[in-house]
């Protein structure tokens, strides 16, 4: 074994190691107490239920919710991380403990991640700086433990891992490393999207940056393939998640919490107030960490040195500092006007989500002082000390953790009582006034007159009924209105009526004995969708097993 991966070994030993004490308590069955974790686990719990079940392996709607009048909310979640933590709990047959468990990898992977990328401008000493100053940054700390948000904190674990695959791919044309870019990007895209949007450009001006000074043509174009790749890769859950927003009632949502101009930070809450003291009710901190803050302004002082020593990562330090300062004016409220021409940015709904690629960021910075400390014990000497006061200063933020716990069968039993309408976040737009209690039967006569013979449920997303009019009739199937509902008559397509006050189906119906079935299936979108990722993915399996990179 040769020194260097020894000492290789030896830190990402230590960068695990460094991790346990953030997530020990995370080795149990109690949920995080967060904003979103009750529903993170509800989603974790549906899914493990009703994969597979009326033939859908990708859940759209979950039919249960809502006194089981049903919400299209799988149909805009992003499916990844509950798909694995579902995973994780067959081995322990237990849906909290595959959460938390999937929470402790993907904390685990996002330290080693950065600490492969960092070292490849700093070295092993900066490496393992900028590792820990990852692991302990404020917001990524918070993401999990303050607002639950459970595929949005797996989604750090990604940030390092495509930039080093692209860094690699422009060093040298290696088909591992564009395998590497392909499937973490299409990771990054089902994991949590609003990440992906506020991610790829960085990496597509990091790409740029990278061609400036490399001036090889060849790396660019595969490395923007790779990309968009990925991109297409996730089509299945982008498109329709997009395209589908048009069906939602998105402005109560806007209006209530989400409008970005109520929730700019100031440059006081980015570097000076403590946990839990911020203007937000939801007890969110915005700092950016005060030894991260002291680890990238100190090699300002070193500039001039830094860039005769080693002028590449000395423009990898200028790049990210550049990046670094740009999402911090987009938490501002001066950045309000390009909020407002620049679309993508509402559907980020809140500035302060650019906190995650801040972290990720200023934690690769932390190490850029090892690039002037020329003796071995100088560099090691300033690690040890930079992550204690990494550690040291992040402190308070590991005392926030803290548990609830959940009867998960009696949840899993009752799941008809979760109600998802209060946020309205994915709520159809033909939904004025919502139920109050479960319906006493599927099928009902709501005009007209006539019986309901035979009532049975296929699977979450199918129901037939046997109805007998006495007269022509309105039927009510109690279930709201999405595209991707159908309602089939004696075998033939019926027109559903969704315009009323509770956007529930309604159907008509001749008199005489009738066959009913009404299923939830795909639209023409999702099919194109899946489709298109179907696709990518041969063109990405086929491109792996033929292309031979010429040396």
């Amino acid at each position: 074994m040769s020194p260097n991966n020894k000492i290789n070994k030896l830190i990402i030993a230590a960068c695990v190691l460094l991790t346990f004490p953030l997530c020990i308590h995370l080795f149990q069955n109690h949920l995080v107490k967060g904003h979103d974790s009750l529903q993170g686990l509800i989603m974790a719990i549906y899914m493990e239920k009703f994969t597979g079940d009326g033939g859908q392996f990708l859940i759209r709607w979950a039919s249960d919710v809502n006194y089981g009048y049903g919400y299209p909310m799988f149909n805009f979640y992003m499916p990844f991380f509950y798909l694995f933590s579902v995973g994780i709990s067959l081995f322990t047959h237990d849906v909290i403990l595959g959460i938390n468990l999937s929470c402790v990898f993907f904390w685990i992977i996002s330290g080693v991640g950065m600490y492969i990328l960092a070292k490849e401008f700093w070295g092993p000493a900066g490496g393992f700086v900028s590792a820990i100053a990852y692991l302990y940054a404020p917001y990524h700390i918070q993401d999990l433990y303050v607002r639950g948000a459970f595929p949005e904190f797996s989604a750090f674990a990604y940030f390092p891992i495509i930039l080093f695959a692209f860094f690699k791919l422009n060093q040298k044309i290696q088909k591992r490393f564009i395998a590497l870019a392909v499937i973490s990007c299409f990771l990054l895209w089902v994991t949590h999207s609003l990440m992906g949007m506020l991610f790829y450009p960085l990496v597509i001006c990091y790409l740029a940056f990278l061609f400036m000074f490399n001036k090889n043509l060849s790396a660019l174009w595969l490395s923007f393939i790779a990309l968009c790749l990925g991109f297409l890769m996730a089509t299945f859950y982008w498109l329709p998640a997009t395209w589908d927003q048009r069906y939602l009632n998105l402005a109560f949502f806007v209006s209530m919490r989400n409008d970005f101009h109520k929730n700019f930070i100031s440059v006081g809450q980015l570097f000076h107030l403590p946990w839990g003291q911020v203007a937000d009710s939801d007890g969110i901190s915005f700092q950016v960490g005060l030894m991260h803050v002291f680890l990238i302004l100190l090699p300002l002082f070193f500039i001039s040195k830094i860039f005769f020593k080693n002028k590449k990562a000395s423009r990898q330090y200028g790049f990210f500092f550049i990046v670094t300062l740009i999402t911090m004016f987009f938490t501002l409220s001066p950045s309000a006007l390009l909020w407002e021409h620049i679309s993508f940015l509402k559907l980020v709904q809140l500035p302060w989500r650019f906190l995650a690629i801040i972290a990720f960021t200023t934690s690769l910075l932390s190490g850029s002082l090892a690039l002037i400390l020329k003796q071995k014990i100088a560099s090691n000497t300033f690690a040890i000390l930079a992550v204690i006061g990494i550690i040291a200063c992040s402190a308070r933020f590991m005392t926030q953790e803290s548990f609830i716990n959940v009867d998960q069968k009696t949840l899993s039993n009752n799941l008809g009582s979760y109600l998802t309408l209060g946020e309205g976040r994915t709520t159809p737009k033909w939904i004025k006034t919502p139920p109050l209690s479960f319906p006493k039967q599927k099928f009902e006569f709501v005009q007209g007159e006539g019986i309901i013979l035979e009532d049975k449920i296929v699977s979450s997303i199918e129901h037939i009924a046997h109805v007998e009019a006495i007269q022509p009739s309105l039927i009510c199937f109690h279930s709201f209105y999405f595209p991707g509902w159908r309602v089939y008559v004696d075998g033939k397509e019926t027109q559903i009526f969704p315009d009323n006050p509770y956007g529930i189906i309604l159907f008509a119906v001749n008199s005489g004995e009738h066959s009913i079935r009404v299923v939830f299936g795909q639209t023409h979108v999702r099919l194109l969708a899946v489709i298109i990722s179907w696709l990518a993915f041969l063109i990405f399996t086929v491109w792996m097993c033929f292309y031979s990179p010429s040396k």
